[in-house]
């Protein structure tokens, strides 16, 4: 469905392309011009080639969350908000499963993941990065719990219009802090890096490559990362049995 919208409405999505490449091309002009103007080859030990490697890993995670719970959480809060969720209810369907496959938007994704995934080899290649097997597996394993986090995160800002209507400050705080993962965390004062990695944990969304780089990324890290999302993939477990509970009750 959400593929045909968008060949019916063919010159909004292309717009919508070419917005969203001029929008990341500034980005990659900000970071630029951040060593340009200073005169600098590193800021915090770090070369502009790999601010873009992350920048790529960064914006393929958001582009494959939002692929694949995007549309489909945002249709659930409208479902919440005007009462029709009853109808998924009384299907003999899985409710998690099916809302949350409900909507997939392929092609509203597929521009900005191909940018992303045309940055990452870009910088690679720049880099003459050569990662074994080893580092490729922590590089896989980074990806997996940023996109479940990203995911995740979407799904309980949406399960919250179960327990206060129309409250959307999650969703929107999730989106003006994700450019935070972008950069290094040596960036940051430590209080917000903590909170930005334990409470809103929008610097294990892709930032992990920067430790990954400099040789950091090891057993520790990996721990507090899978630590994290057991404990975020149990709240939204909670949200979602809790949730529909809450739902039927009050309908």
């Amino acid at each position: 469905m959400s593929t045909r919208r968008s060949f019916e409405y063919k010159w909004d999505y292309l717009a919508g392309i070419v917005t969203s490449l001029v929008y990341n091309l500034t980005r990659l002009a900000f970071v630029w011009l951040l060593f340009e103007a200073g005169g600098v080859s590193e800021i915090l030990g770090f070369n502009v080639y790999q601010f873009y490697l992350v920048l790529g890993v960064t914006q393929f995670v958001v582009s494959v969350s939002f692929l694949v719970c995007g549309p489909s959480s945002g249709t659930f809060r409208r479902d919440v908000h005007s009462g029709q969720l009853d109808a998924m209810l009384v299907k003999p369907v899985n409710v998690i499963f099916y809302q949350s496959w409900r909507v997939i938007s392929v092609f509203n994704a597929i521009g900005a993941m191909a940018y992303s995934v045309g940055l990452f080899i870009w910088a690679y290649y720049k880099l003459g990065l050569t990662w074994d097997v080893w580092l490729v597996g922590k590089f896989i394993l980074i990806l997996m719990v940023s996109v479940i986090l990203s995911s995740i995160f979407h799904w309980i800002s949406a399960l919250l219009w179960i327990y206060w209507p129309k409250f959307d400050i999650l969703r929107r705080l999730l989106n003006n802090t994700t450019d935070f993962s972008r950069y290094p965390m040596q960036a940051y004062p430590r209080t917000l890096n903590w909170i930005l990695i334990f409470i809103l944990p929008v610097m294990l969304m892709g930032n992990q490559v920067y430790d990954l780089m400099q040789g950091r990324y090891g057993l520790e890290l990996i721990g507090r990362d899978l630590g994290v999302v057991a404990v975020f993939g149990f709240i939204w477990f909670y949200m979602w049995k809790d949730g529909m509970k809450r739902y039927n009750s009050a309908n």
